[in-house]
């Protein structure tokens, strides 16, 4: 019941499939979303505009298997991101910046996979966050803890173990190829376990000099300024950026029938080249409900605080994210979607993400459109 109604919630893309042989195949899967929003204040100014992949992020995928026999098989992931307002590609402008991997799973052992990959906390944990289903533009501030999977990894290793009595692990290593091995490097590990209608986890990321101008193909590329914008420098000099990302994960989620409930916490570590720090605190409860088998209604909350070691500031921000989605077949559904966000105390200014900052400590963004999967 439970992945049955995950699926539904997220009209997740539907496979069509092209196969060479029984033992190989290769899969063409997609995702196109469209949608109109109203946003209260973009630095000083409404604004009314298209936005592209709302709920989901807009995508054209290729997923391959080949059968080796023994319980093995050779798999493989291209997956491309596109705005499709204006047809230009997305993730930095990367043909396959969503996802290009190829590796090796077995039945007993688990899957080895190398190449630009998420890390191991959004594999296992992203279910968990209100704003994997629910839009886009719905992210905690900043996407601070990379669970919306802004950031993806290049030049990676990642093992996933096979479910074991509902349990499962995950780890990745990112190598920034260069000597000096630190230089734009990362690495996750992530464990979850699921029971019934229960599923728990807990993960750490860590970043280290992500995307410096010395070598910006490492592990984490020219998309982590566009995830991080509000805390990608210290507040000392805005050309000073992170030396240190560490992530520390925890959530859950609890499906009853019609029902579903969610809470995270993450807090998140960050040490810029001029030896400040900043240390965030991320919490978040939501839940769902099917009100008819094709209507479906969602209420999420987040509530981020922080703290600077220099100058002393401590920035909070609030946030309530609503949405109903209606169903109107299996691959297709209509949306509408509100954000609300207000920041406090040492914060300045409201950014609901993915949209240009407001001039004051408030931001409303208000959208509607259409979604179809392939």
């Amino acid at each position: 019941m439970k992945k049955a109604w995950q699926a539904s919630a997220a009209i997740l893309a539907v496979a069509v499939a092209s196969t060479a042989t029984a033992q190989s195949s290769v899969t063409v899967y997609g995702i196109v979303d469209d949608g109109v929003g109203w946003t209260s204040n973009q630095g000083g100014h409404s604004n009314v505009q298209m936005l592209s992949g709302y709920m989901q992020g807009n995508r054209l995928g290729f997923l391959g298997h080949e059968d080796l026999g023994a319980g093995s098989s050779a798999v493989f992931r291209l997956e491309s991101g596109f705005d499709n307002n204006t047809g230009t590609l997305s993730q930095g402008g990367r043909l396959f910046g969503r996802s290009a991997y190829v590796g090796v799973e077995n039945k007993s052992y688990g899957t080895v996979t190398l190449g630009r990959q998420y890390d191991t906390n959004y594999d296992l944990l992203a279910l968990y966050q209100f704003a994997k289903y629910w839009g886009s533009n719905g992210v905690l501030i900043g996407d601070n803890d990379n669970l919306f999977g802004t950031v993806r990894f290049s030049n990676s290793v990642k093992y996933t173990s096979p479910n074991i009595g509902g349990s499962n692990v995950s780890a990745m290593y990112a190598m920034s190829n260069v000597p000096s091995f630190e230089d734009n490097r990362a690495y996750s590990v992530t464990g979850r376990f699921e029971h019934g209608g229960l599923s728990v986890g807990a993960g750490f990321l860590q970043m280290d000099h992500p995307n410096p101008t010395d070598n910006p193909n490492g592990a984490a590329g020219n998309d982590y300024p566009a995830a991080f914008s509000f805390f990608k420098a210290s507040l000392l000099s805005p050309t000073t950026g992170v030396r240190r990302q560490q992530i520390f994960l925890s959530g859950g989620t609890y499906n009853f029938g019609k029902a579903q409930i969610g809470v995270l916490y993450s807090h998140v570590n960050y040490r810029y080249l001029d030896g400040t720090s900043l240390h965030l605190n991320n919490y978040e409860i939501s839940g769902e409900y099917f009100i008819t088998p094709a209507l479906i209604a969602g209420l999420g909350y987040y509530y981020t605080n922080g703290a600077y070691s220099s100058p002393d500031v401590s920035p909070h921000w609030n946030q309530v994210d609503a949405g109903l989605d209606y169903l109107l077949s299996k691959r297709t559904d209509l949306y509408f979607y509100g954000v609300y966000q207000r920041a406090g105390a040492g914060a300045r200014q409201a950014g609901i993400f993915l949209i240009p900052v407001s001039s004051s400590r408030q931001q409303t963004l208000v959208s509607a459109g259409i979604r179809h999967a392939f």
